[in-house]
């Protein structure tokens, strides 16, 4: 009856092994993807935001009104299409600058991903060889969590 109990711990356990490694896997290949495609990191909101050609208000509606007795200043076309292109260009900056974080956190992550992998892996193969070790000594060799070559 032991040695049933600990094939069943070690079936159980090369099973639980299998599929941590199997997730780990997966979410290392979508850091992968989002260093080469940093665009698929980005959220919906700023990946819109980055891309529209709107030129946002950068005081939010909070300017100071003008000093009594004087009028604000309109601007020309000419001043507006420069005010547009600089709002342009830090919009464009403020993208990059996002799609440099995104790379940052995959690589941070995949270095988990890897670490996790480093860990689990030995762990797989310790508990498959004690598993094999164990049906070898309870007379049965069949079952087993991985195929035999």
């Amino acid at each position: 009856m032991r040695k049933t109990a600990l094939s069943i711990y070690f079936v159980l356990m090369c099973f639980a092994l299998m599929v941590a490694s199997t997730v780990f896997t997966v979410i290392g290949a979508y850091d992968l993807m989002k260093m080469v495609l940093p665009d698929y990191g980005l959220t919906d909101y700023q990946y819109e935001y980055y891309k529209s050609s709107d030129v946002r208000d950068p005081y939010m509606g909070q300017r100071l009104p003008p000093p009594p007795g004087t009028k604000e200043k309109e601007l020309t076309e000419e001043e507006k299409e420069i005010e547009k292109q600089e709002w342009r260009g830090i919009k464009d900056e403020e993208y990059e600058e996002a799609k440099d974080i995104v790379r940052a956190k995959s690589k941070k992550s995949l270095g988990l991903v890897v670490v996790s992998l480093l860990v689990l892996l030995p762990s797989f193969l310790i508990h498959y060889k004690k598993l094999k070790k164990v049906e070898q000594v309870g007379g049965h060799n069949s079952g087993g969590c991985a195929p035999s070559a």
